[in-house]
C-alpha cells in the first residue's frame, strides 16, 4: 500500500494525524486543543488504524457531526467535513505518488504477480526481494487484525510459515505486572508441543535478558545452550528468537520458531528478516492494544454514564472507579410522578414502559446536564446526588436549577400524554442538603454507587408533600441559594416517619 498522509486542517492551520491516537478537545492535553466552552475536555478521537483513520465520539455532550450527521464512531474519508461544538474541521487522506513501494517498483499490481515476475527472471536467484514480498505480504496480513488475542495467533502462523520453521511461540510482557507470559505456542508438525516446554526457553532467556536476536545453526552443539534440557529433550537444531520492541525502544516480548530436524536450517539473512517481521508485529500489537483499551474504556464509559454525567464518569475513569465510602455534604433531589400508580393499574404495560421510558430519559439527561448523579429509579421516579462522588461549585444551586429545569421539561410530557389520553397529574420535586454516607455498597459482584442517611430519608419525605408541578426545597438548601432564586414559605403539617418537621420553601424560579 502507497504511504499515506493524513491531516485536519481549520482555517490555514494543519494538524497531522501522526499519533496512534489523536485527542480532540478543549483540555491541554489535547493533541488538538480548542478553546470552546461547549466542547467536553476530551471531545473525540481520532484512531489510526491499518485500513485509514477512525473517530470516536468520547461521549460528549453535543456529540461529533460527519458531514452534517451525528456519528458514535464512523471511517473517515478524504474530505469529510469534521464538526465539533462550533467548529469545523476538514478530514484529508492523501495517498503519496506511484513507484514508491515494492509492487510499484516491480510493475506489479499483487503479491502474486510480482513472485511469478521475480522466479520467471532468468540468471538470477532474487532471494533478497523475495523475502521483500514476503515480508510485505506477512505485514499485510497481521496490520489487518486489531484483536489481541487473533491477532497473535496470525503472527504466530505466519512467522512459522516465512522462516519455514517446525514450531514456536510468542511471549508479551504483561504492561502491569511487568512478567514475560507465553500467549500463543504453535507447532506445524503432526505432534502438538506438549505443555509450554517445547522451545527452548534458555534460548528465549537470554534474548529477554540481553535484549539482542539470537540465531544457533546447531543449538545441540552450541556452547551458549548446550546444557539445556529442553534442547536436548525435544532434539532442537536450528533456532531463532528475537525481540518485540515497543515505540519507546522497550522489550515487549519475543518471537521464538526453531527447527528440530535440520542443522543450519536458518541463516543470518533469516535472522534480519525474522527481526523486520518482529518491527512489524510489534506495531501491530501496540495497535492492538490501544483498541482494546479504547473498547474498553468507551465500556466503562457508557456503564458509567448510566448513573453519572459524563464529566464525573471522565473523573471517575481518570481516577479509578472504585470509590470509599465517606461522610460527606451533599444535596439531594427526589422527583416523582403524581397519581401514576391508578394510572399503571389501568393501562397496558407497554404504554406504561413507554411513558416511563420518556420521563425517566429526560429527567436524567437533566440531571446530567447539571453535574448530578444519578443514585436509582425509584419505580415513577428518580433520586439524583449533587457534589458526590466528587465536589462541584455551587451543588446546591445546580440541584435547584435542575429541578426548575426538570418542572419546565415535565410540561411538554403532560401536553403530549393528555393528547393520548394519559392521566398523568404532574410531578413533584425535593431538594434538600445534609450529610450523607456515600460510596460504592454492595457485594463485590454486585457494587452500587450511592449514599444513605438521615438528609437522604428526609429529602424523601419532603418530595411526598410536594404538589405537583412543586419544586420544594429545605431551609438548608435554600440558604444557598437565597439570593439567586424566588422563593415563598410552604407549610406542612408532618412528613412520613419525621417527629419533626423541617422549614421548607417553594422554589417559585431564578431571581432576575
Amino acid at each position: 500500500m502507497p504511504p499515506v498522509t493524513a491531516f485536519l486542517t481549520h482555517e490555514g492551520k494543519k494538524f497531522p494525524l501522526a499519533d496512534p491516537v489523536t485527542i480532540l478537545g478543549r483540555d491541554a492535553s489535547c493533541h488538538v486543543q480548542i478553546d470552546d466552552q461547549v466542547l467536553s475536555r476530551q471531545h473525540a478521537w481520532i484512531v489510526t488504524t491499518p485500513g485509514g483513520h477512525l473517530i470516536l465520539d468520547y461521549k460528549s455532550r453535543n456529540g461529533v457531526w460527519i458531514n452534517g450527521t451525528r456519528v458514535d464512531r464512523s471511517a473517515l474519508a478524504d474530505g469529510d467535513e469534521i464538526r465539533i461544538g462550533h467548529l469545523a474541521l476538514r478530514y484529508h487522506h492523501i495517498v503519496a505518488e506511484r513507484h514508491t513501494t515494492l509492487l510499484d517498483a516491480l510493475g506489479a499490481a499483487s503479491i502474486q504477480e510480482a513472485q511469478t515476475m521475480v522466479f520467471a527472471s532468468p540468471g538470477a536467484t532474487h532471494t533478497s526481494i523475495q523475502r521483500l514480498l514476503t515480508l510485505y505480504q506477512v505485514s499485510k496480513v497481521i496490520n489487518s487484525e486489531l484483536g489481541l488475542p487473533e491477532l497473535l495467533e496470525k503472527v504466530m502462523d505466519q512467522a512459522l510459515v516465512a522462516m519455514k520453521a517446525d514450531r514456536g511461540l510468542v511471549m508479551l510482557r504483561d504492561p502491569e505486572t511487568g512478567k514475560m507470559a507465553t500467549r500463543v505456542t504453535r507447532a506445524i508438525a503432526s505432534k502438538e508441543i506438549e505443555g509450554g516446554g517445547a522451545p527452548s526457553l534458555s534460548i528465549v532467556n537470554d534474548v529477554v535478558e540481553k535484549g539482542q536476536p539470537v540465531l544457533t545453526a546447531d543449538a545441540m552443539s552450541d556452547e551458549r545452550f548446550g546444557g539445556s534440557m529442553s534442547i536436548v529433550t525435544y532434539n532442537i537444531r536450528s533456532a531463532m528468537c528475537v525481540p518485540l520492541r515497543d515505540r519507546a525502544g522497550g522489550l515487549g516480548g519475543v518471537i521464538y520458531v526453531d527447527n528440530r530436524a535440520t542443522s543450519d536450517a536458518f541463516s543470518e539473512d533469516d535472522l534480519k528478516m525474522l527481526c523486520a517481521f518482529a518491527d512489524q508485529a510489534a506495531i501491530a500489537v501496540e495497535n492492538a492494544r490501544l483498541v482494546t483499551r479504547i473498547r474498553e474504556e468507551t465500556r466503562q464509559r457508557t456503564n458509567l454514564q448510566r448513573y453519572v454525567s459524563p464529566q464525573i464518569a471522565e473523573k471517575i475513569l481518570q481516577g479509578g472507579d472504585t470509590i470509599a465510602q465517606e461522610k460527606v455534604g451533599a444535596t439531594i433531589l427526589f422527583a416523582d410522578i403524581r397519581s401514576f400508580t391508578p394510572f399503571a393499574e389501568s393501562h397496558d404495560a407497554h404504554v406504561v414502559a413507554e411513558l416511563l421510558n420518556e420521563f425517566l430519559g429526560k429527567m436524567t439527561e437533566i440531571v446530567f446536564d447539571h453535574w448530578g448523579t444519578l443514585d436509582k429509579y425509584t419505580g415513577d421516579g428518580i433520586m439524583a446526588l449533587f457534589g458526590v462522588p466528587f465536589p462541584i461549585q455551587d451543588q446546591e444551586f445546580c440541584a435547584v436549577r435542575a429541578a426548575l429545569d426538570m418542572q419546565e421539561a415535565m410540561k411538554p410530557l403532560l401536553s403530549s400524554w393528555e393528547k393520548r389520553g394519559l392521566p398523568i397529574r404532574g410531578m413533584g420535586v425535593a431538594v434538600h442538603t445534609g450529610e450523607v454516607i456515600a460510596g460504592n455498597f454492595g457485594p463485590p459482584e454486585h457494587v452500587d454507587y450511592t449514599a444513605i442517611g438521615d438528609a437522604v430519608n428526609t429529602a424523601s419525605r419532603i418530595e411526598g408533600v410536594a404538589p405537583a408541578g412543586a419544586v420544594i426545597v429545605s431551609e438548608a438548601t435554600l440558604q444557598a441559594v437565597k439570593h439567586r432564586v424566588r422563593a415563598e414559605p410552604f407549610a406542612a403539617t408532618e412528613l412520613q416517619g419525621k417527629s419533626r418537621v423541617p422549614v421548607l420553601y417553594r422554589v417559585m424560579g431564578l431571581s432576575e
